[in-house]
């Protein structure tokens, strides 16, 4: 069977283009973005009624401990965290995000005093 250049293709395929364009534009026209762009009544309808309070719940548990001080040097969780940065950093590098290299490498060398 040769393909064949009918009416009935050219209209099928057009109503297909305007379907499609006719959808995207709805879809891109009729977003709401901004909470005024919804009626007060339908706002005061999607919010509803308070319904009634629940119980009080248990109360809560002793008190923790407190945090050990830091030492001069630092301790091990900064040092783990100023590990962490410099390896960020490398990988951003490697990844050719220069921007956030930059910013990785300035935080390193401000917390980390190096």
């Amino acid at each position: 069977m040769r393909p064949r250049l009918t009416y009935a293709n050219v209209a099928a395929t057009l109503a297909l283009v305007f379907s499609i364009s006719g959808g995207a534009l709805a879809a891109q026209h009729y977003v709401i973005t901004k909470v005024s762009q919804i009626s007060p009544t339908v706002r005061a309808q999607l919010r509803g009624s308070r319904g009634p309070q629940g119980s009080q719940g248990s109360p809560g548990g002793s008190a923790g401990q407190e945090a050990p001080a830091a030492t001069a040097g630092g301790s091990a969780s900064s040092e783990n965290l100023c590990g962490a940065i410099g390896e960020a950093a490398v990988l951003a590098s490697e990844r050719d995000e220069a921007g956030l290299e930059t910013a990785l490498g300035t935080i390193y060398e401000n917390g980390c005093g190096e």
